[in-house]
């Protein structure tokens, strides 16, 4: 189950690329791979680390108007990635520490 959440945020961070910053999306993906290394050595609370560490770049982001963040804007066509990205990584951190 817990493969597949974080296959669920790799997607949804790919998919929402074109949308990121080059630099945010370089530092999350890194991070994001980071944690799922953690999570495959069983280091749980490792990967959860390394999921809050993605989550503050995320809302790093935000205030660097580096990716979309609002929800229901008329005037934004696009997405809210953050909001996306940060639902993803703060679930699949919660299913971790189920594992501690």
């Amino acid at each position: 189950m817990i493969n597949s959440k974080f296959g669920d945020i790799d997607d949804y961070l790919t998919a929402q690329r074109s949308l990121i910053a080059p630099a945010r999306y370089q530092d999350l993906s890194v991070l994001l791979d980071a944690a799922n290394q953690a999570y495959r050595r069983r280091d749980f609370a490792g990967a959860i680390d390394d999921l809050e560490r993605f989550v503050d770049s995320v809302r790093a982001a935000i205030t660097l108007d580096e990716m979309p963040a609002t929800f229901n804007d008329p005037l934004n066509p696009y997405p809210n990635v953050a909001g996306g990205l940060i639902m993803l990584a703060e679930t699949t951190a919660f299913s971790l520490g189920l594992l501690k």
